[in-house]
C-alpha cells in the first residue's frame, strides 16, 4: 500500500512543512486500521516522540526532525483529508 502526504494545512510564514510517501508492505484494511489508531500511527510516523488524537481524523504529535548534525524537536498536526472508507 502506497500513502502519500503533503504539507494542505495554512501555515505562517516560515513554518516547517513536509511532504513525503511512504510504502508499508500490508493490505490495504491494514493500512487503515494503523492509520485511525492513534498507537499505530505513532509507531509510522518517523521521528515520532508523542501522539495524541485531538479530534476525529485530527492528531497532535511530537516529533525529532534532523539533517546531518541539526535536530530539532516539533510541534506536528496530522490530518486524514479525502477519507474513502
Amino acid at each position: 500500500f502506497r500513502a502519500a502526504a503533503k504539507g494542505r494545512a495554512k501555515t505562517s510564514p516560515g513554518a516547517l512543512t513536509g511532504e513525503g510517501e511512504v510504502v508499508l508492505p500490508a493490505s490495504p484494511h491494514e493500512v487503515w486500521h494503523r492509520l485511525v489508531d492513534a498507537h499505530e500511527l505513532a509507531a509510522i510516523v518517523p521521528g515520532c516522540q508523542d501522539l495524541k488524537q485531538d479530534g476525529p481524523d485530527r492528531y497532535n504529535a511530537r516529533v525529532l526532525i534532523g539533517v546531518a548534525g541539526i535536530r530539532g524537536t516539533y510541534d506536528a498536526r496530522i490530518e486524514m483529508h479525502d477519507r474513502h472508507k
